[in-house]
């Protein structure tokens, strides 16, 4: 697989944990702060090329 999602809660906050191997941060934040993504909540380059994003569950 090139993506997984999962869904929990973080500080009392629904979220989406994403782990990807494709993903620009930069656009992210760019389409959130027009509102048409959620909230960035965290983003980390991980080993073997994938990234994990956080973001509020929609």
């Amino acid at each position: 697989p090139d993506k997984l999602i999962f869904f929990g809660e973080s500080d009392g906050t629904k979220v989406c944990v994403k782990f990807a191997t494709r993903y620009s941060r930069e656009t992210h934040i760019q389409c959130a702060s027009i509102g048409i993504a959620p909230t960035l909540r965290g983003f980390e380059a991980l080993p073997g090329g994938w990234f994990m994003v956080v973001m509020d569950r929609i």
